[in-house]
């Protein structure tokens, strides 16, 4: 039986995403990445991607347009919502030589480190980030969240002039 990867990596490159086995000779990258138990998924672009004069390199990878690639490599449905497996994303500083990680409260330190790794990272700094909360963390970050459109304004003589009008 063949064993798969722990990891699986794709270089970002316009709107194709090439895979790898590992992104080691491009030197540093940025991106963003989720995790399980059993593997990592990342989809990379190389700091010559990006103009020089950056200091601070990020991507404009977004997890939920990333998602139909990956979801099945991470044992989950394309209808599974995105953020129900552990993400993050990976940043660099030109000027400081260091990458930054951004991650939720369900990545280990080891996990952190295997993404470092991954992404060419040789001096690297990981930081929770509010976008990548999981569990309990991420419902109560939005338990008192309120609707742009709460029940006030469709309650009033507005929003009935508006809805006779159709």
């Amino acid at each position: 039986m063949l064993r798969r990867s722990p990891t699986t990596v794709f270089l970002a490159e316009g709107l194709q995403r090439i895979p790898l086995t590992t992104l080691s000779k491009h030197g540093p990258c940025v991106g963003i990445w989720w995790h399980n138990d059993e593997r990592i998924v990342a989809i990379a672009q190389t700091l010559q991607s990006f103009a020089a004069k950056r200091q601070i390199v990020d991507c404009n990878l977004c997890h939920v347009h990333e998602w139909p690639l990956v979801a099945k490599m991470l044992n989950q449905s394309l209808s599974a919502d995105y953020f129900i497996v552990p993400r993050g994303r990976v940043l660099f500083d030109r000027q400081r030589e260091m990458g930054f990680i951004y991650h939720g409260n369900s990545t280990r330190q080891s996990q952190l480190q295997r993404i470092a790794k991954l992404f060419g990272l040789s001096e690297w700094e990981a930081a929770i980030d509010d976008h990548y909360l999981m569990g309990n963390a991420a419902d109560e970050l939005f338990s008192d969240w309120e609707s742009p459109i709460d029940d006030h304004y469709l309650m009033s003589e507005a929003a009935d002039e508006l809805l006779s009008e159709e």
